[in-house]
């Protein structure tokens, strides 16, 4: 079996047909098995055996540094003005996103430039003064608070919501009541204004609207839609993520408090389902409960297929506890 001739340290993993030709590589050598060819002109060393299995310090699947290197490749035959935006952007920055969405690389070029056409990418031009792009970042990017903006046009109002959330975020530590913050957020409220700010966006009012429905406390896609979905029937607006003590020394943290009503709700995750998880929630029930606490919780089912039964049993609780609509 011939042996591939090695490739130039310097060209990486990620390179252009182009960049390899001016160092020499000839079209045969790119023309080999042992390079993958994510798009036209582009060329992609391959992870080695088994690394798609093994999981990174984050807790991420090494599938997504996959997917990393071949936005690389792609980036390697943009021209330079060319940038990544919308919801590649904000899967780059890892906000969530909705699900189902298809697989699309989208990138941006200033309004002046022609678009980008190539297979599997969807082109956005956009006025030179809304572009912002993120500093000493791996991949030419709009910054986060500028991704945000640019997702107004792409996404429903409730995930435009959640990827605020996201960004707004703060945090701190759960066992501590009045903690001080442990950090700062993404971005800040008043950052996502000046975004809006700079002029006309498509989807700009929605994302107006968004930023005033934006919250700290939220700490998922889920915990996001269950509070808007009260807001919008009227029902008061909770404490997100809030400690609540028994009386007895115990703290509890929930996912939304109405602590005049002592009225509590759970979002039922996917951290929920193990054993020892499900025995612990019983056991905080029971003794919330015996202190005159009302816990609710909520499963997908009762958030996505069943809001109106669900809003209708959280009134209820709270009116049992002196609330009046």
């Amino acid at each position: 079996m011939t042996t591939s001739r090695p490739l130039p340290a310097d060209l990486g993993s990620a390179f252009s047909c182009r960049q390899a030709r001016s160092e020499g590589v000839s079209k045969h050598r790119l023309r080999r098995p042992d390079l993958d060819r994510p798009f036209h002109g582009a060329r992609l060393v391959p992870v080695g055996p088994g690394a798609e299995d093994r999981d990174t310090d984050a807790g991420h699947s090494s599938g997504r540094e996959v997917e990393l290197r071949r936005l690389e490749a792609l980036q390697s035959v943009l021209p330079a003005h060319a940038f990544f935006t919308s919801l590649t952007a904000a899967w780059l920055w890892e906000m969530p996103l909705p699900a189902g969405e298809p697989h699309q690389v989208h990138v941006g070029v200033p309004r002046e430039c022609a678009p980008v056409d190539r297979p599997g990418v969807t082109s956005h031009r956009m006025q030179p003064h809304l572009i912002s792009l993120a500093n000493g970042s791996r991949l030419r990017a709009l910054d986060r608070a500028t991704t945000w903006a640019a997702l107004a046009a792409e996404v429903p109002l409730d995930d435009l919501v959640a990827a605020a959330d996201h960004l707004l975020w703060v945090p701190r530590d759960p066992r501590r009541e009045g903690a001080a913050p442990l950090g700062t957020p993404l971005v800040s409220g008043r950052e996502l204004a000046d975004v809006l700010e700079r002029g006309r966006w498509r989807g700009g009012s929605s994302a107006r609207e968004a930023l005033g429905l934006a919250r700290d406390g939220s700490m998922s896609p889920p915990e996001t839609h269950l509070r808007l979905l009260l807001h919008r029937n009227g029902l008061p607006e909770p404490e997100l993520n809030a400690n609540i003590f028994d009386g007895r020394g115990h703290r509890f943290n929930a996912d939304a408090v109405f602590r005049s009503y002592r009225v509590y709700l759970e979002y039922q995750g996917n951290h929920h389902r193990s054993l020892q998880q499900q025995t612990a929630d019983t056991d905080r029930a029971h003794t919330l409960r015996e202190t005159g606490w009302e816990g609710i919780e909520v499963t997908a089912s009762h958030l996505y297929r069943g809001p109106s039964a669900l809003v209708r049993r959280v009134g209820e609780a709270l009116a049992r506890r002196g609330w009046t609509p």
